[in-house]
Order: structure tokens, then sequence, then C-alpha cells
């Protein structure tokens, strides 16, 4: 008897053509990954399941030498301590019933393509407001009392609201060590920096000079729906401020048929994300 593809499980072409879309999906709007764009990304192994991070003490350089060629340096005590971060699988899944198998792998593009769309969203969700029950903290609520400021007003171009003096107040109560990078809010918000001042000017263009290397507000605004609109949030894109750390990235898997006919696809991802330091994000109210 003739093995028939299902019998197989799902041919191999499926699988690449599927994963061509699931690459190109990630390529094609990496730009609207939030999560990615605010955070210095970091790989480890792929059967990493827990991330120990060394702690260490970045403002005292004491033990530093300056010294001659040959001459060895301190071995130093900046060493603190280390924190464990677990990794965690993010997945989404669809179904292939045996009779569209014989079909081109093509016409199930969107069920890839919404699933990447799902995962990097969760992936944005877990960033920017954390899980509590996995213990992971993200950007809106690791920011201290010392880093949410008062601010001048509502951001609403009344008399009142000043919003350039607020966004300076916020970056005063940063870690020196680190550079303002981005401002962070809804889409609600955020628009309001594209109002214009009594000189007709947008608000964002009175700023961008605030944060380095910005020359456009793309550069340095960020809208996302999973923030609540309310408050935005001044946040430092360094290592040492807060990371995603990924094991890995989006990949797709086959599974046997079921009972139903149907040939069960999942995509998962593997990650975490660690917030450093606290003192790296200011909030600003803007009711």
């Amino acid at each position: 008897m003739i093995a028939s593809d299902s019998a197989m499980g799902i041919p191999a072409r499926n699988v690449e053509e599927w994963t061509k879309i699931l690459a190109a999906y990630a390529e094609d709007y990496k730009d609207n990954m939030v999560a990615r764009k605010i955070l210095p990304i970091r790989n480890v192994g792929s059967t990493i399941d827990t991330d120990v991070v060394t702690i260490m003490d970045a403002t005292d350089d004491s033990d530093i030498l300056i010294t001659a060629k040959g001459a060895r340096g301190n071995v130093g005590n900046t060493f603190v301590s280390t924190k464990n971060f677990t990794i965690y699988q993010l997945k989404e899944s669809f179904y292939v019933h045996e009779r569209d198998l014989a079909q081109d792998p093509k016409l199930k593009a969107k069920e890839v393509e919404r699933c990447t769309k799902m995962i990097h969203r969760k992936e944005d969700k877990l960033a920017l407001n954390g899980y509590s029950a996995a213990n992971i903290t993200g950007i809106t609520g690791c920011v201290a009392a010392a880093n949410t400021i008062t601010n001048n007003g509502a951001w609403d171009q009344s008399e009142a609201c000043d919003m350039h003096q607020d966004i300076l107040n916020a970056i005063a109560t940063l870690n020196t060590n680190f550079e303002p990078s981005y401002i962070l809010g809804n889409p609600t918000d955020i628009n309001k920096l594209n109002g214009l001042d009594s000189k007709r000017q947008p608000y964002w263009m009175t700023i961008v000079d605030l944060f380095p290397g910005a020359k456009k507000k793309e550069d340095f605004l960020v809208k996302s729906a999973h923030v609540t609109a309310g408050n935005v949030y001044i946040g430092c894109k360094d290592p040492d401020a807060a990371e995603l750390v990924i094991s890995q990235n989006p990949k797709l898997k086959t599974y046997t048929m079921t009972e139903e006919d149907l040939f069960p696809v999942s995509l998962s991802e593997w990650l975490t994300v660690e917030i450093h330091d606290i003192d790296a994000f200011a909030k600003i109210p803007t009711t």
C-alpha cells in the first residue's frame, strides 16, 4: 500500500512555505513590534529555561586602574548578586484538514500571519504591562513613585498645559547613567504631541532634542493600545535598564492527525522580559 500525505504528516513543502511566510511577516511589520523596538534584544541558547543575570555595581569605578602595558588591573569588587528570570513560552495554533494538503500551502498564509501577529502582540503586552502570575514586570508597572511626576496641567492645550516642562521634569528623575530614548503611551495621549503650540509648531518638535539621536517623531514617539490612556512613560533603551531575552524566536511546528482528520500546526516563542533598573523609566500623568 502506498502511503498518503496524511499518513506521513504535513508535507515538507507546506512547512517550508509557511516558514517563509512567518519570516516575511516578521520583517514587514517589525516597526509595529513595540517590545522589539524599545527594548534591547539578547538571544540566549534554545535550551535555556532560566536566565541567570549577574547584577553589578555600575556606579562605582574606584576599582578600575589606569595601568601601563603589561600591568595587571584589580579584580574589582563590583559584584553584587545574581537574579533568575524564567523563560516562558508563547504559543498560538491553527489546523489544516487532511483534504487541504493537496492545495497550495499559500492558502494558509493568513493563518500563519494571524498566529505570528498574536504572538508578537502578546510579546508587546508582556513587555509593557508584565504578567504578575508569571512574576514578569513590565515597563508601565515598574515605575517608582520617585519617578512619577506631577504635571503642570492636563495635556489638553489649555493655558496650564506645559508638555515640554513635564517631560523635562520626568527626565530629571532618571538614572543619570542612561539617556532618554522614547516616550511611550496610548495613541490617545501620544497624538496630543502632534498638536500645535502657540507658534503653530507641533509639540513634538519642541522636545525632539531631549532624546539623543532622534530627528523625527517616529524616532522617539511610541504608541501602543496596550498602554492605558492617562499616562505616558519616558524610557531608556539600554541593556542595563531592561531587556527582551529570547531563547527561541517564533518557530513553526506540526503534529500528527487528530480523529477529526485535522493536523495541528503551532507557532511558539520562548522569551522573558527583564527590568534591571527601575530608575530608567519615568511616568507623566496626562490628565
